[in-house]
């Protein structure tokens, strides 16, 4: 959409003017070809297992929690009421992005949405505690949406949910199966329709 080509224009227009010398190291393409290139990147992405979480929920959380950073995102369906974000992605660089995810240091409050596969969840939380460990009081705090499955023994499906008893995890919501419905990401191009929504979540939601 319109909204959402500027936006991402003005990022590569700062990013190629500000950081030239890395610009130049990966041979920074035209405005119209590093968009394909976005795009494709996010083809399969985004349609594989990311719920996005609606703006007002996620403005919101920003504003409780006074957070500063969503940390996985994408230049395609980044909350921009959020000033910066990590993807997933190196070269989303070109378009605002602070660094990846799993790879980057976080500062300060961040919002958290991984990818809803056993490794994405698993090491967003071991990074975020990892951070915990080594900055004590001082350490970013980070306020997840995390999936909670029941397996058929009514036992959490994956392991990751493991962490969330760690003495530095807490849960302060959760919405039972059933209450919570997420958004396809086409939403924040304004090209989804009601179609297009994932639905409402069959299964626990924690905060």
């Amino acid at each position: 959409t319109t909204k959402r080509t500027t936006t991402l224009f003005t990022a590569y227009e700062q990013f190629r003017h500000t950081q030239v010398q890395l610009a130049a190291k990966i041979k920074l393409a035209p405005f119209t070809t590093e968009l394909v290139w976005l795009c494709d990147r996010y083809n399969e992405w985004l349609s594989r297992q990311h719920w996005r979480c609606p703006d007002a929920v996620t403005e919101f959380l920003q504003k409780f929690f006074d957070l500063s950073t969503e940390r996985f995102a994408s230049p395609l369906d980044w909350h921009t009421h959020f000033p910066s974000y990590l993807s997933a992605f190196e070269r989303d660089v070109v378009f605002g992005a602070c660094g990846s995810g799993l790879s980057s240091a976080w500062m300060k409050g961040g919002y958290a949405n991984p990818p809803y596969e056993a490794f994405y969840l698993r090491r967003s939380l071991q990074w975020q505690l990892a951070l915990q460990a080594a900055g004590g009081k001082s350490a970013p705090w980070t306020v997840f949406l995390i999936p909670i499955w029941d397996g058929h023994d009514g036992k959490p499906r994956w392991d990751y949910t493991n962490y969330l008893e760690h003495e530095d995890a807490h849960l302060v919501a959760k919405f039972p199966k059933g209450t919570f419905s997420f958004e396809h990401w086409k939403k924040s191009l304004n090209q989804g329709t009601d179609a297009d929504n994932r639905g409402t979540a069959n299964w626990h939601l924690g905060v």
